[in-house]
Parts: C-alpha cells; sequence; structure tokens
C-alpha cells in the first residue's frame, strides 16, 4: 500500500491527467524562467514556490492532430476556456491519483485473484498490480491490460467457486466481523469535516509525495484520531445514501491508514515510494509489504516475492 502516491500531472482547470502529452511541453515559472528539470519532483517543488506553467509547443502540426484524435477529452478544458495550449501557456498542478493509478489494492493469493476470503477475488484497480508493474505504475497499458486481464481471470474463477459450493451457490455467506466499518451510535458525523481533515493529510504532494517519518508520524495521528472519531459517531440520518456516505469515509480513512502505515515501515526509497529521509533503496528490502488489520493494523513482511502460494500472472 505504499506504492500509493502516484500524482497525474494536469492543467490547474482540468482533472484530465494525461502526462504522456506533456514530454512535448516546456515548463516555465511565473517570470518565465524555463525549468529543466521536467520530472514530477522537481515540478512539485517549483509547485511549493509558486505557480507552474506549461506549453505543449514541441509539438508539429502532425503529433497536434494525433493528440486530438487519440485523446479528445483533454482538451475539452482548454477549448471551454479558449485556451489554444500548443501557443499559450497554462497553469499546471499535481492530482493524486492513490490507488487507482498506484499499485497498492486487495492482496492475491495464488493464481486466480482470489483473496484469503472464501469465494472472494479481486481484480483491476481493487487489486495489487506489483506482480505486473513492481513498485512503480505505467499508464494505460499497463492499468489496461491488468484490469481486462485480471478481470477474465477472477471472472472464471468466481463463476466456478459458485459452481462448486453447488446449492449453496445462490445463498449469501456471512463471515465473522474482523473489525468495524459500521460506526457506533453516538454524536452525528461531521461528513464534511472529516472528509476534507481526511484529505488534507493525503492529498497535499508537500506530505504524500515527499514522504518523511515526521510527515507521516503526523499524518498518522490525524487519520487514527479521524479513525475514532468515524466509530464514535452516527450517520446524520437512516436515508440510505447517509449510510453510503459514511461507509465511504470509513474506507477513506482505512485505506490512507494502510497506506501511511507501509510508508513508515519501508524505510527507503522505492518505485513511486519516495522517503527524503531514506533516499536510496536498501538491499535488505526487496520483498513486499503486506497490511493487515482494520483497527490495529500490522505490516508483514513477504520473504517470497510471490507469496507463499505462488502468483502465476
Amino acid at each position: 500500500m505504499e506504492f500509493s502516491n502516484e500524482y497525474g500531472l494536469s492543467a490547474a482547470f482540468s482533472t484530465v491527467t494525461k502526462n504522456f502529452f506533456f514530454q512535448w511541453a516546456t515548463f516555465t515559472k511565473e517570470d518565465g524562467a524555463v525549468i529543466v528539470q521536467k520530472d514530477k519532483r522537481s515540478l512539485a517543488k517549483h509547485m511549493l514556490e509558486g505557480t507552474v506553467y506549461a506549453e505543449l509547443n514541441k509539438a508539429n502540426e502532425e503529433i497536434q492532430t494525433a493528440m486530438r484524435i487519440t485523446q479528445p477529452n483533454f482538451f475539452v478544458p482548454f477549448d471551454r476556456s479558449g485556451i489554444n495550449p500548443f501557443q499559450q501557456r497554462f497553469p499546471i498542478t499535481l492530482r493524486l491519483e492513490g490507488t487507482v493509478r498506484g499499485n497498492g489494492g486487495i492482496n492475491l493469493v495464488n493464481d486466480t485473484c482470489a483473496t484469503k476470503v472464501p469465494g472472494l477475488f479481486a481484480a483491476g484497480d481493487a487489486a495489487t498490480r506489483e506482480f505486473v508493474a513492481g513498485g512503480t505504475t505505467g499508464g494505460g497499458s499497463i492499468n489496461a491490460s491488468w484490469a481486462m486481464t485480471s478481470g477474465r481471470i477472477s471472472g472464471k474463477a468466481a463463476a466456478l467457486y459458485t459452481h462448486s459450493i453447488g446449492e449453496f451457490g445462490n445463498k449469501r455467506i456471512f463471515f465473522e466481523e474482523r473489525g468495524r466499518f459500521e460506526p457506533s451510535t453516538g454524536k452525528s458525523l461531521d461528513a464534511i469535516g472529516i472528509t476534507r481533515a481526511l484529505q488534507n493529510e493525503v492529498i497535499p504532494f508537500e506530505k504524500n509525495l515527499f514522504r518523511t517519518e515526521e510527515k507521516l508520524q503526523n499524518s498518522m495521528r490525524i487519520l487514527n484520531e479521524l479513525w475514532r472519531e468515524v466509530h464514535n459517531s452516527s450517520p446524520v440520518s437512516q436515508d440510505p445514501r447517509a449510510i453510503v456516505r459514511t461507509r465511504e469515509i470509513t474506507s477513506m480513512i482505512a485505506t490512507a491508514r494502510w497506506m501511511y502505515t507501509s510508508a513508515l515501515n519501508r524505510k527507503e526509497t522505492r518505485g513511486m515510494h519516495k522517503r527524503d529521509d531514506y533516499p536510496t533503496e536498501n538491499k535488505n528490502m526487496q520483498s513486499r509489504l503486506i497490511a493487515n488489520g482494520i483497527e490495529d493494523i500490522h505490516i508483514r513482511l513477504s520473504s517470497n516475492r510471490l507469496e507463499e502460494k505462488g502468483i502465476l500472472l
């Protein structure tokens, strides 16, 4: 889960993160000075000092045409704003894509995309991609192929599992609860306040991209407080939408706690996980970290890269 802090480049007025197009960009500061180092961390450092701009002025007419044909949604915000990105510079930002473009997700225990919960199979963004991508991630290619492949494999396995349990296939099976995701009765849940507090610890790249022990520990203290607050509260009403909102908030906090607990335990820089206080790789940490637990989180070092039962994907 430590490999879940991927940020995508985007125009400041857009949510479309097509990083590939920015290879034809010239990046500049507010005063017009050209930024030579164009990796995300370097751009992020400049963004902490002021606005950073991009202009796709390195793309010739043929490439510009191809861009608009292959990714027309990239240009919609520009066209609406009356900006020609090939001739005018525009402000950019970094948007957290978390586990969606990151690699963290539900652990898989065999080559059918099975989890440790009988009958539960994971695929796509919900499942870990470490087996195919390691500690970093690709764009649409590897992620799309993983989504299609794991979806096909897990779907077939789920169908076979349902068939194997025969008469129980049409019945719901409830498992022993090992951690509460439902809040207890208490004060009304401040959904907006908790969401903003959570986002303030996870979204800012000065915390999540430039990781240190101190920053991670400070964020974990706040996340643990939010976790307790959620479980000491109740939905503002019994309206299904309020209940769903409560579960969404609880899940986001749980994910953030898994992410930062794993990041604290990986005391090195590897893949997309960057620790400013541990700037190099540690040869003794060439293993996966498996996060377990909901109330109390424990990290287990997986000595075998393919896990106990072996992953053949």
